[in-house]
């Protein structure tokens, strides 16, 4: 199934085919990528581009952008299990004008409900995880509808200290 552009009131959600040297700057920014385990990585346009061309089947990539200017703010990617009918949802906002402004909950609200749709995404059950202590991410993740399932305790270390990975997921 082909990825859809996607359409809310302040954004529009395109197929993401090809990284930008914006994207990579993104990954490469320690403070944008603080939660990240991306933050381990180096990134080039190379190793995005491979990282966008082995998603598994069923997986979809979207560059998230603002409808009154067209600017690429964040992406998103839904990284399909089919053999359980799941995907897991991320989302990045790149851009640190547009933190807080409500933005990923819209973008992850509009992805989390086409792919929950029997007649779009088709899956049972989107997940999403991240730090415990990544304030954000558990708003947006709250806001958009998401339960609490599970923390893995001290999966992580952030700035040296163990952080939790707490699972969140919504079904169809």
């Amino acid at each position: 199934m082909l990825t859809p552009t996607l359409s809310t009131s302040h954004l529009t959600l395109r197929p993401l085919i090809r990284p930008s040297q914006r994207q990579i700057d993104w990954l490469r920014d320690r403070d944008i990528m603080q939660f990240s385990e991306q933050r381990h990585r180096t990134h080039t346009l190379a190793s995005q581009l491979a990282w966008i061309n082995t998603q598994p089947t069923g997986s979809h990539l979207w560059a998230i952008r603002r409808i009154e200017n067209d600017e690429h703010i964040g992406n998103m990617a839904a990284v399909a299990d089919e053999e359980n009918n799941v995907c897991d949802l991320g989302i990045l906002i790149g851009e640190r004008d547009w933190w807080g402004k409500g933005y990923a909950t819209e973008a992850f609200k509009a992805a989390t409900s086409w792919l929950l749709g029997k007649e779009d995404g088709g899956f049972r059950k989107v997940e999403a995880g991240c730090m415990a202590n990544n304030a954000p991410m558990k708003r947006v993740l709250f806001h958009a509808g998401f339960a609490q399932e599970g923390e893995r305790k001290n999966h992580f270390l952030y700035q040296g200290q163990p952080v939790g990975l707490v699972y969140f997921g919504k079904f169809r």
